[in-house]
């Protein structure tokens, strides 16, 4: 018989693929990190439409589109558990390299 994957079902992909064609546009854009370019993107009108697009099936949505949309913390969290996580094709072109990291002055 075929395998049954046991757990959590996938979140659906296409929110987490916008999310990260964003991504790539901003860091080449302004010329920064892929965190900075997260955080950029956070800010940004279109930012909620996303957020709806990934909860629309949830139960209590509106409760977690809150929490995402005005807490930072909760952002970095998934920014790290639904884009970082996965490494695959598009993914490999969002991470910062080492060499290009931003280094301020204090």
């Amino acid at each position: 018989m075929g395998s049954k994957k046991i757990g959590r079902p996938k979140a659906p992909s296409f929110v987490p693929n916008i999310i990260r064609t964003k991504i790539l546009q901003y860091r080449r854009r302004y010329k920064t990190t892929s965190w900075n370019a997260w955080t950029r993107l956070t800010k940004t009108k279109g930012f909620k439409l996303l957020v709806e697009e990934f909860y629309k099936h949830k139960d209590n949505k509106n409760y977690h589109i809150n929490r995402l949309l005005n807490n930072p913390e909760v952002q970095n969290k998934w920014y790290r558990n639904n884009i970082i996580k996965d490494r695959e094709g598009i993914m490999r072109l969002v991470k910062t390299s080492p060499k290009d990291y931003l280094r301020y002055k204090k």
